[in-house]
């Protein structure tokens, strides 16, 4: 889980909502070309999930639920994994540069979510169900082909 606020990031890990937390940094740089840099640095450190766990990696993940708002964030397209799902909650800022030619290159799914009182809850529920459902039906769909 990654997230601009150390509170949340604790409370996460402290309720078992998270196994990996790494802050995230609301500098954003002075131009367009040193925000997408450092959307880019950002995306590829919250994928070493080795710094916490000891393995060293850099996968992508098979689906990421922004709801900060920040542009540099809301660039979880690069940290989503191919023929995957990334969720924008809310968008902060009515304009933001977003990476969709890597969306569109790796077959990445976005999704928008409005914020409604109470609501945050439901979708990230939903939305880890759905990602393992998909999962399982894709462990389903490799045994139920084998010779």
């Amino acid at each position: 889980m990654a997230d601009i606020a150390e509170s949340r990031l604790q409370f996460a890990l402290n309720q078992g909502f998270a196994t990996v937390v790494s802050l995230m940094s609301l500098s954003q740089g002075q131009t367009l070309e040193d925000g997408l840099g450092f959307a880019r640095e950002s995306a590829a450190e919250f994928c070493k999930v080795g710094q916490q766990t000891g393995v060293e990696t850099t996968q992508k993940f098979e689906g990421t639920l922004e709801c900060t708002g920040v542009e540099a964030s809301a660039q979880a397209v690069r940290a989503t994994r191919a023929a995957s799902k990334a969720n924008l909650v809310d968008m902060g800022l009515p304009v933001q540069t977003l990476p969709v030619a890597a969306a569109i290159h790796g077959e990445i799914n976005l999704v928008g979510i409005c914020r409604y009182a109470n609501a945050i809850p439901r979708t990230s529920i939903s939305f880890a169900r759905q990602v393992r459902l998909e999962r399982e039906y894709k462990i389903y769909q490799a045994s139920s082909h084998t010779d």
